[in-house]
């Protein structure tokens, strides 16, 4: 079988399912397990040039627009992985701009961060709660080194319910300083989005 044309049928099914389900979750995941082993063999010469963390968050940023915006895929206009690759493209040179631009300007913002110390301990909850449901499945499919085992849906969850840094990277077997890593650019991404959603 031509790989493309299942590639095409993978992003057809989610396309055909609702956003926000079960059958799209799945169409997706199936998706990015045939398409990882074709993007890190065809753009190796292109994340050699980051360093672990910048090639970590280009493809997470891939694997969020996908999963976002799959509907914006058109057959007509070219195969998957040409499609992909352009987004990769975009999406390295954004890592690149990006690592110029905060060089010695990084900070981690922990949980309770989030919610101001003056706040209610209901906010803690809400804050779980949004994080738990997921509507927009953002969190979940923000993997710790593309492992699906360690999300950060998971993370939050864990760090929320008072679970130590060290506890966590026993739990799983990571490093505990790539771990947290993880967390300041996972969660300097989603700080506004949890804010608001807080807000409403």
């Amino acid at each position: 079988m031509n790989p493309n044309m299942s590639l095409q049928q993978l992003v057809l099914d989610a396309q055909q399912s609702l956003p926000k389900t079960s059958v799209r979750q799945q169409a997706l995941e199936k998706l990015m397990q045939k398409l990882m082993p074709e993007i890190s063999s065809h753009y190796r010469y292109q994340t050699a040039q980051l360093n672990s963390e910048m090639t970590e968050e280009a493809m997470q940023n891939l694997w969020l627009y996908v999963c976002e915006k799959i509907e914006t895929y058109d057959t007509n206009k070219g195969t998957v992985m040409a499609w992909i690759n352009n987004l990769l493209k975009w999406r390295i040179l954004d890592q690149k701009r990006l690592f110029q631009q905060t060089i010695g300007k990084t900070t981690c913002i922990e949980p309770d961060s989030l919610v101001q110390s003056q706040d209610k301990p209901s906010l803690t909850d809400s804050l779980r709660q949004i994080i738990e449901e997921d509507q927009d499945q953002l969190f979940q499919y923000h993997y710790f080194n593309n492992n699906p085992q360690l999300n950060f849906q998971q993370l939050a969850q864990l760090r929320l319910s008072g679970i130590s840094w060290q506890e966590i990277a026993e739990k799983y077997k990571v490093s505990e300083v790539s771990l947290r890593q993880f967390w300041c650019r996972a969660v300097k991404r989603f700080a506004p989005i949890l804010k608001q959603s807080l807000q409403e």
